[in-house]
């Protein structure tokens, strides 16, 4: 099935084109495109972004820690350990220079 038919330009499809020269049908769409990532909460979860703001607060921690100010408090002991042993894995990869 074309995309569009001859003659058929953005402006122009949607009040003038017959629906079927510019829509693929749903079944050929879902068939060959994977899905939309939604766009709520849920996609915390994925890799890319969990790596990104794992690494994001660790390197807030480490400055805030070289800064010599407290880091904000954690909602229990657990977390706070956690949190302290992944700032401290990032600061040994940060390296400190005094110019």
């Amino acid at each position: 099935m074309p995309r569009s038919s001859p003659g058929c330009s953005a402006s122009t499809r949607a009040s003038t084109c017959p629906p079927t020269a510019y829509a693929p049908s749903t079944s050929t769409t879902s068939a060959h495109c994977p899905p939309r990532p939604s766009t709520g909460p849920e996609t915390s979860d994925q890799g890319i972004l969990r790596s990104l703001s794992l690494g994001f607060i660790a390197t807030s921690l480490v400055l805030i820690d070289r800064a010599g100010h407290p880091a904000p408090a954690m909602p229990g002991p657990a977390q706070e350990l956690a949190w302290r042993t992944l700032r401290d894995q990032h600061a040994r990869a940060m390296p400190v220079t005094c110019d």
